[in-house]
């Protein structure tokens, strides 16, 4: 299952199911402490607090995919990963919270004509009102066809009574 870090899937129409949620705490004994003195006096990395941390991050991306397929998700977009390190009474313990947001793919309109490229929506875009029923299509951004939305380099109706 695709896990982006991005709050959007890139070139895709999708809907979005629910969030996921993973939550871990996890514990590092207090005998890598000693260790991670040790490699603080000798200098180098202290991986034996990174494993631990590594493999319960990899448990909790693994779950939140579960949880996103389990809701009928096809992607998880969005995903968030927050780790806390937690110290009581010379008790080391981190807490790792992994969130993403599960997403359904939409179906993908057909294509009409492939030779110009024209789809189900260009197709509708040339009834009349069509951009009623397909908000944005055929509009630059910033604008829109709805005459209850402000148009760029209008004026408010509270803009025009002041001045």
């Amino acid at each position: 299952m695709q896990t982006l870090t991005m709050p959007i899937y890139p070139g895709r129409r999708y809907r979005a199911l629910n969030a996921v949620i993973q939550f871990q705490t996890v514990g590092i004994a207090t005998w890598r402490d000693w260790v991670t003195k040790v490699v603080d006096v000798l200098g180098g990395r202290a991986s034996t607090y990174d494993r631990p941390i590594i493999s319960a991050l990899q448990s909790a991306i693994e779950k939140v995919q579960r949880a996103a397929k389990d809701l009928g998700g096809d992607a998880v977009i969005d995903l968030r990963i927050s780790v806390v390190a937690v110290s009581s009474k010379g008790l080391g313990m981190t807490q790792l919270l992994v969130t993403g947001t599960a997403i359904v793919f939409e179906p993908e309109q057909p294509f009409r004509n492939s030779a110009v490229g024209a789809t189900a929506a260009s197709h509708e875009e040339s009834r009349p009102n069509a951009a009623s029923r397909l908000p944005g299509v055929g509009v630059p951004d910033g604008f829109s066809r709805d005459p209850d939305v402000p148009q760029l380099g209008s004026y408010s109706s509270a803009e025009s009574i002041i001045r």
